[in-house]
């Protein structure tokens, strides 16, 4: 630009050359330089603020939409809360006539997955309920929460919309009875399940799942519940939210 201006001021006292080097792309005599001159002195300035103005918005624009293009592959983790209740629940083999109670609780559940196929998942879900004991001079009921530590492998097939997943692992469930002096006590267990997310948002999800437990029924450390020993299969059905990040 200062060479151009220089080279137009320079011949300004010829009054009869032709100059074709202002951008105005035509022919200006001396007398009308100055017009020209003026002309492109103010195209500049708009170019000049045009820039001021549009480089920051587009700068604003650009930020705003990377991390929309990137955020699917930026959820790797997600965390929820279920509730559940429990159905089928049934013992294996049933000669004391021990039963557990169907009960509800809850669920929380953490998963962290290695690509768009592949995690892992830890659980801690609490239920109360009891256990049953019929063949005795008279049915005998305790009261007992339950306290399940898990964790799995999940596999899942992710989709806009909807998401089934499948998973397997183990842990343990934990016995607190609300009697004396019965003692708390830990189970191991195998844990299978699947279910489905339903994507709300990108975030944002409803989870249905079924999970299957299977362990040691408890005996408390009393030998008259250990004379027959029994394994107990728990079918827990769940519904719940929650968010990925």
């Amino acid at each position: 630009m200062g060479s151009r201006l220089a080279r137009a001021l320079l011949v300004v006292n010829v009054p009869s050359a032709k100059y074709y080097d202002l951008p105005c792309r035509q022919a200006c005599n001396a007398p009308r330089l100055s017009l020209c001159l003026l002309k492109w002195m103010d195209s500049m300035r708009l170019s000049h603020l045009l820039a001021n103005r549009l480089t920051p918005l587009l700068l604003l624009a650009a930020l705003s939409l990377a991390p929309a293009l990137a955020q699917e592959e930026a959820y790797k983790s997600d965390a929820s809360v279920q509730f559940f209740g429990t159905f089928g629940t049934h013992n294996i083999p049933n000669a004391m006539g021990q039963t557990a109670t169907l009960t509800g609780g809850v669920l929380g559940s953490y998963r962290y997955f290695l690509d768009d196929n592949n995690g892992f998942e830890v659980n801690y879900g609490w239920a109360p309920g009891s256990e049953k004991y019929a063949n005795f001079p008279a049915t005998t009921e305790i009261g007992v929460n339950s306290d399940e530590f898990t964790a799995a492998y999940v596999a899942r097939l992710p989709g806009p919309r909807w998401s089934p997943f499948g998973l397997i692992g183990a842990g343990a469930v934990v016995f607190d009875p609300q009697v004396s002096p019965l003692s708390m006590q830990a189970r191991g267990a195998l844990l299978w399940g699947g279910g489905v997310d339903f994507n709300a948002t990108h975030r944002y999800f409803l989870r249905a799942e079924y999970r299957g437990l299977f362990f040691s029924s408890p005996d408390f450390d009393q030998a008259i519940l250990h004379l027959d020993k029994t394994w107990d299969v728990r079918n827990e059905a769940t519904i719940g939210f929650g968010v990925r990040f």
